[in-house]
């Protein structure tokens, strides 16, 4: 395996992060509630189930969702 195979490999992982809602708090300041709201509405990434009573993201969709809220931001 060469190091450009390697490397995107290494970039595959990434966005294959789950982070816990918890964290998309953190990162998007965002309140529970507000999350589940714009879920349902369509306007933020859906959870995934990973257990019985666990949700979780994908830490790439959520980076992506905060990208996109600065980009509109900036460009107004």
């Amino acid at each position: 395996m060469n190091m450009q195979q390697s490397e995107t490999q290494n970039i595959a992982k990434i966005e294959q992060v789950l982070i816990s809602r918890k964290e998309v708090q953190r990162l998007t300041t965002l309140s529970q509630a507000t999350i589940y709201v714009q879920m349902a509405k369509g306007n933020f990434p859906q959870s995934i189930s990973i257990g019985e009573r666990r949700v979780a993201w994908l830490l790439s969709e959520v980076q992506e969702w905060c990208d996109q809220k600065i980009k509109n931001a900036r460009s107004v």
